[in-house]
């Protein structure tokens, strides 16, 4: 990994040094999402870029914890802005399709089918979880809750698989779609070897 950290490190520096503004860019970013709502793709797009920064926020502690990458432990103190920004892009997606689609959310055959549930309802459990996860994503709300903060932030691993399931469901009207099951696998397993311990960093390195 000394090579690729080597070859990242210009880019991690300046993550490093412009730390402050690149959270007001990120800022700026949740606030231009709302633009989606006036887009005709906006549902899709807003959905896919939704999942794009979900997937950042999940992989950068196993880059950063597990793998050792420089990159990834200058991204770690964003998380929470990166949070707020996959929520906020989450809503978006939610209420671009609810707002043009409600009667066929009130039709409940659209949600739980003859089969069981459908990838609407996978879709909307996931979204209303990221509701109290996307309010707390943030410094004071990590102080006021103390350590049931990470309890509710748990949640991100049932919205993930959530997320995953909706996906599948969705495209499998016109095909299966194996590359997000296979990096949910990966994920997990990442993720075990990170709650086990395991890490190439070397002695001395600063963990987050």
């Amino acid at each position: 990994m000394d090579t690729i950290n080597n070859f990242f490190a210009p880019l991690e520096h300046a993550i490093k040094k412009y730390q402050k503004y690149i959270r007001y860019f990120l800022y700026v970013l949740t606030f231009l999402s709302f633009w989606f709502l006036m887009m005709k793709n906006g549902t899709k797009e807003s959905g896919e870029k939704a999942i794009f920064v979900l997937w950042i926020i999940l992989w950068l502690p196993i880059f950063a914890r597990v793998l050792d990458l420089g990159i990834a432990r200058a991204l770690m103190p964003l998380r929470k802005e990166l949070g707020i920004l996959m929520g906020t892009l989450a809503l978006v997606h939610g209420f671009s399709f609810i707002i043009p689609n409600q009667s066929l959310l009130q039709d409940g055959t659209a949600v739980w089918g003859e089969g069981g549930p459908t990838y609407l309802f996978f879709w909307l459990i996931a979204m209303w979880l990221s509701v109290p996860l996307t309010l707390t994503s943030s410094s004071w709300a990590m102080r006021k809750m103390g350590k049931y903060w990470k309890y509710l932030h748990r949640l991100v691993y049932i919205i993930i698989i959530f997320v995953v399931v909706h996906v599948v469901l969705l495209k499998a009207f016109r095909w299966f779609d194996y590359w997000p099951v296979i990096i949910l696998g990966l994920y997990f397993v990442g993720k075990i070897l990170e709650w086990c311990g395991f890490t190439l960093r070397k002695s001395g390195t600063k963990t987050y």
